[in-house]
């Protein structure tokens, strides 16, 4: 998902990107995904027989290549991937005993994840390479609302399993209200995406696929719901908006 959105930023802004950049940002969402996701079960993943040993060598590949991609980059673009790491720590690692990790804050939750991947996806491939004007300010904005939206369908299928001190969005209006908060969200970035102006080879068609896909995870997805659902054919979405741009530029 997160490659997928990255590719799509280069799309709507005519921007070309290279193997090394899709390496660093697949290497980084692979490290900060599972960090974050086995953290507190390390010493069982390493010792676990089956597919996890895998993330062990992919692991240690994905993160000698982070850090020498990371040393080539601008300073803009390094300051830029550090703020995602010490958030991704905050997120994971209780930072004192009392006020615990950025994750059991109540509320935070699905808002730390939308602000990792807009800096990741939208304010780190235009860094070095625009002037910053009120446009692309609204487009990071368009991008931490669509992110909030492709989230949505996880808080939903979680919210049984979740600890109610996190307060995600189900947990806190309820999953029917979840539901058409994210269609009314829907209805703004349509909103938005006709007030930024792009390149000249965007099209809308690739924004208004992905937000059908959306809007049907979001009545699709249930509390009871397979994880294949969510793990699948919900992450499989913004590669939607990504095929379509590719086989436009062909």
């Amino acid at each position: 998902m997160v490659l997928c959105f990255f590719e799509i930023t280069h799309y709507q802004w005519s921007i070309s990107t290279t193997l090394s950049d899709r390496i660093l940002i697949f290497s980084l969402a692979f490290l900060g995904y599972n960090a974050i996701k086995y953290y507190p079960f390390s010493k069982k993943v390493m010792t676990t027989l089956g597919l996890y040993k895998l993330l062990i060598p992919v692991g240690v590949l994905s993160f000698l290549s982070s850090v020498y991609l990371f040393f080539l980059l601008s300073f803009q673009g390094q300051v830029i991937l550090f703020i995602c790491f010490l958030l991704c720590v905050a997120y994971a690692v209780p930072i004192r005993a009392k006020f615990g990790n950025l994750r059991s804050q109540y509320g935070l939750k699905i808002f730390i994840v939308a602000m990792c991947w807009t800096l990741l996806t939208a304010v780190y491939p235009l860094i070095d390479l625009v002037s910053w004007n009120f446009t692309h300010y609204l487009f990071f904005l368009e991008r931490f609302i669509l992110v909030f939206i492709a989230t949505l369908p996880f808080e939903i299928r979680d919210a049984a399993m979740d600890q109610k001190e996190l307060g995600t969005i189900p947990q806190l209006i309820g999953e029917s209200k979840t539901r058409w908060l994210g269609i009314a969200l829907l209805f703004l970035l349509f909103g938005m995406e006709l007030l930024i102006p792009k390149a000249a080879n965007v099209s809308p068609t690739a924004f208004v696929l992905m937000g059908i896909a959306y809007l049907c995870a979001l009545f699709v997805v249930k509390k009871d719901s397979s994880e294949n659902i969510t793990l699948f054919w919900v992450e499989l979405i913004p590669a939607i908006g990504w095929l379509y741009y590719f086989i436009k530029t062909l």
